[in-house]
């Protein structure tokens, strides 16, 4: 009788626990966008924040990905190729399917990585910016925080089940702000 008891509670435990590490694991957001940049000399910079190359394993790991998770990979053109196809093997691995890239030169890419700024709208309506998640609303606080040349480019993507608010609040936004280098980008053109 003991021994039933005790085989009882360790299996509500044991399922308790699994219940709410599911629950932990279904209140995390979904990584809609991972975004990367591979410099040469082994730097990286995964969504939003500088990285060594070493580093990029484990936080491909901790992405929360669905089957709509997409990739963005730009990086300069004298990064070994081995570096570019272990980064897609392991987001497909983690469950990333869209995977896209991009290769430029030396100069194009520090032009890029100077003065290109990716705002991508999400599903969710949120817009992945910088590395962060905002709300459209908020996009106006998080670029006065910012530099910017001049010569700043926006590139605009939109995820196919984002609103049209969502859309326009954000090129309301940047011309009123008298950002005029603004372009709408499908995210299949970085293709290498």
């Amino acid at each position: 009788m003991k021994t039933k008891l005790i085989l009882l509670l360790v299996l509500i435990f044991t399922s308790c626990a699994k219940e709410t590490q599911q629950n932990q694991e279904s209140d995390l957001e979904i990584d809609e966008i991972v975004d990367i940049r591979i410099y040469p000399e082994d730097q990286v910079r995964f969504n939003g924040n500088m990285i060594s190359e070493s580093g990029l394993f484990s936080h491909i790991q901790r992405l929360n990905v669905s089957e709509g998770t997409r990739a963005r990979i730009i990086f300069d053109e004298n990064v070994s190729f081995g570096v570019i196809t272990s980064t897609q093997k392991l987001l497909y691995r983690k469950g990333v399917k869209q995977i896209n890239a991009k290769g430029l030169s030396s100069e194009e890419f520090s032009n890029y990585d100077d003065r290109v700024i990716h705002i991508d709208i999400l599903n969710t309506d949120k817009l992945f910016f910088e590395g962060n998640l905002l709300h459209p609303e908020d996009l106006e606080i998080a670029l006065s925080n910012k530099d910017l040349p001049d010569n700043i480019e926006f590139i605009i993507s939109v995820s196919n089940d984002a609103s049209f608010g969502a859309v326009y609040d954000v090129q309301k936004l940047l011309a009123l702000n008298d950002f005029d280098n603004i372009s709408n980008q499908d995210f299949k053109e970085y293709q290498y």
